[in-house]
C-alpha cells in the first residue's frame, strides 16, 4: 500500500503538481538523496532531453543510475518531444559525435551495465499519467493477470500419448500411465476397449465417461 508519492523538494515543475492534484494523486515533497520520485520501491530520476544529453557529457548519468540500483525496481524517465531537442542541440554541439549518437551509445551502456529501466515520455502529462496508474496499480489488491504456464517438451512419444490422456479432466499423469501401460501404450486399443476400461485399478465410471466424451464414443450399458 503506497500512500502517496514522494516528489524531490525544490526540482518539481508547478504544472506536474497540478497534473498530479487534478488526477486526485496524493505526494508530499521531501528532500531526496536519489532519484526524484518515490513510491515505495519505485525510484524515478526524470529528465527532459535535453538534461539527458548533459548528464551523459558529464558522467552524471552512469553515477545516477548506479545508485538508483539500491532500490527494486529503478527508471529513468526522459519526457519531451525527442526530435525538436534533438534538433536544438544539433545546432549547438561542440564535438564532432552527434548527440543521437551518444543517447544511442549511453542507451546501451544503461542496458547492458545497470538494473534501470528508461522510458520515454512525450510531455508532462503523459509522464503524470503514467504516475498515477502506478499509484493506482500498486495501491490495488486485485491482480489483473493470469499467470502462464508453459510445458516442457515432450521427452518422447509416449509421454505425448499421456499429455493426451492428461487434457481429459480428472486424469493424472499417473493415471494415464496406469492407463496406456495397460494397453502397450496404444491409444487406439484404449478408445476400442472403453467399455472395460473400468477393469483397471484406479479408474472408475466416472474417469470412464469423461473419456468417452472427450474421445466422442459411445458407452454400452
Amino acid at each position: 500500500m503506497i500512500n502517496g508519492i514522494l516528489i524531490d523538494k525544490g526540482r518539481e515543475a508547478p504544472n506536474r503538481k497540478q497534473n498530479l492534484l487534478k488526477m486526485g494523486i496524493p505526494f508530499k515533497e521531501e528532500q531526496l538523496l536519489i532519484g526524484d520520485y518515490l513510491l515505495g520501491d519505485y525510484c524515478i530520476e526524470y529528465k527532459c532531453w535535453e538534461d539527458f544529453y548533459a548528464s551523459i557529457m558529464d558522467g552524471r548519468l552512469f553515477e545516477q543510475a548506479r545508485n538508483m540500483e539500491s532500490y527494486k525496481h529503478p527508471l529513468i524517465a526522459v519526457v519531451g518531444d525527442k526530435y525538436k531537442s534533438l534538433f536544438k542541440m544539433n545546432m549547438y554541439r561542440g564535438g564532432r559525435t552527434r548527440p543521437e549518437d551518444m543517447i544511442r551509445s549511453a542507451l546501451v551502456a544503461l542496458y547492458r551495465s545497470f538494473n534501470v529501466s528508461v522510458m520515454m515520455f512525450t510531455d508532462d502529462k503523459d509522464f503524470c499519467k503514467f504516475l498515477g496508474t502506478l499509484y493506482h496499480s500498486l495501491n490495488s489488491d486485485k491482480k489483473k493477470y493470469r499467470p502462464v504456464y508453459h510445458k516442457r517438451k515432450p521427452k518422447d512419444i509416449n509421454e505425448v500419448r499421456e499429455n493426451v490422456f492428461c487434457e481429459v479432466p480428472g486424469i493424472s499423469v499417473g493415471k494415464a500411465k496406469i492407463i496406456l501401460k495397460n494397453y502397450d501404450y496404444d491409444i487406439n486399443k484404449v478408445l476400442a476397449d472403453i467399455d472395460n476400461i473400468t477393469d483397471i485399478k484406479g479408474i472408475g465410471k466416472k474417469l470412464q465417461e469423461s473419456i468417452a466424451e472427450v474421445f466422442k464414443l459411445n458407452l454400452q450399458n
